[in-house]
């Protein structure tokens, strides 16, 4: 297996191909697949944990969070065209950041739409104790 990460234009390439993927050789799609996933647990996936953490207070699945980036990207719009997100991947400075808004916003959506949300503010109330400054600044006592 490659070690390869992709580049922006190799990521703007899948997301322009991304329609029409699902119509091509079997093997092709899996080569983007393969190559974006890899790419993705690397420049996509921890910050999104890392944001999702702080927004709703809960760890996610690395594979899961990838697999959730690749979604994104292959959901197109209507008529196998490029979504608006899509559209914006192949025009921004900064495509992989707009991918990690894209999996964080997603996946809250989802999360709240479980009745998640209900515990949250209080295990973001917890976290945000435990993380406190003079927590941080305390001796420890053995």
């Amino acid at each position: 297996m490659s070690t390869h990460i992709w580049s922006v234009s190799e990521l703007r390439e899948y997301v322009r191909r991304a329609p029409e993927l699902r119509w091509a050789d079997p093997t092709e799609l899996e080569r983007f697949r393969d190559g974006f996933r890899r790419s993705a647990l690397v420049l996509v996936v921890p910050a999104a944990r890392r944001r999702l953490l702080a927004s709703i207070g809960t760890d996610t699945n690395e594979e899961n969070v990838a697999l959730m980036a690749q979604e994104t990207i292959e959901s197109g719009g209507f008529f196998g065209g490029l979504s608006r997100d899509g559209r914006w991947m192949l025009l921004s400075e900064k495509p992989w950041d707009h991918l990690i808004d894209c999996v964080v916003e997603e996946i809250e959506y989802v999360y709240k739409g479980t009745g998640g949300r209900k515990s949250t503010k209080k295990v973001l109330a917890g976290i945000a104790a435990a993380s406190s400054r003079t927590a941080i600044d305390a001796p420890v006592t053995e």
